[in-house]
């Protein structure tokens, strides 16, 4: 039996033809949705020319400061050369007036973050910085809130404001010579939750879920992590738990 390597070659041509058209046509179609999706995005909100469609919050807790640092992925649906987004942290005492904390160290990647007078944070990119149109970027924020761990965590609890991301959002906190208490069931003290800024309502985010959970270290649990898919839009995320000094 001969083999005609001609036709075999014909055949293969074809195969990866249709297979490359195929391919293009699906890319085609995703690029497009993701083009009239930035389209959209920019109708509703003209001003602000990105989403953000994830955050990873990674905060770690000592007795006389606190690090902060978030890594988020922007969707630009324009360039894009400042972003603001994150909020100055308050400090509401128990007693007396609420007082903006005292920061140290904050800066952005890409960028260079700045404070502004309505207590957010800004940051500002170079041209050659600048985020570009119709594409996925990622933008680290960090800084060090220089207060007593007293002063920031009574009680203790992370909060994400709006907007958080529309794929997912994550809650990382780390409290070295603390532990997170247990129940009598040895489950976590935990609630982790979605508050409507304007109402006050509060929904539980149910975990173990496909949409949520919860880990920690079974021996230590000296940080735990929460990470929720696809939440509310518009909503304060909140992780908050109980603790003890080992």
């Amino acid at each position: 039996m001969k083999v005609d390597l001609v036709q075999i070659s014909t055949v293969a041509g074809q195969v990866a033809g249709i297979v490359a058209a195929v391919y293009g046509l699906f890319k085609g179609y995703a690029e497009g949705s993701n083009w009239i999706e930035d389209w959209r995005d920019r109708r509703d909100d003209p001003r602000s020319g990105y989403k953000v469609k994830s955050t990873i919050s990674k905060t770690v807790i000592r007795d006389d400061r606190t690090e902060c640092i978030r890594l988020r992925t922007i969707r630009a649906n324009r360039r894009v050369t400042s972003l603001k987004i994150d909020h100055q942290p308050v400090i509401s005492p128990a007693h007396g007036p609420e007082r903006l904390a005292v920061i140290s160290n904050y800066y952005a990647m890409p960028g260079r973050a700045t404070r502004t007078d309505d207590e957010m944070f800004q940051i500002n990119l170079l041209e050659d910085e600048a985020l570009s149109e119709h594409k996925d970027h990622s933008i680290v924020l960090g800084y060090i809130i220089e207060e007593p761990r007293d002063e920031l965590f009574t009680p203790p609890g992370v909060v994400l404001f709006p907007p958080a991301g529309s794929d997912f959002a994550v809650i990382e906190v780390h409290f070295p010579g603390w532990r997170l208490s247990l129940d009598v069931k040895d489950k976590p003290e935990v609630r982790f939750y979605l508050k409507d800024p304007k109402t006050k309502a509060e929904t539980d985010i149910p975990w173990p879920s496909e949409q949520a959970d919860l880990t920690f270290p079974e021996q230590d649990r000296d940080w735990i992590r929460a990470w929720v898919k696809k939440p509310s839009q518009g909503s304060e995320i909140c992780l908050f738990w109980a603790w003890q000094r080992i």
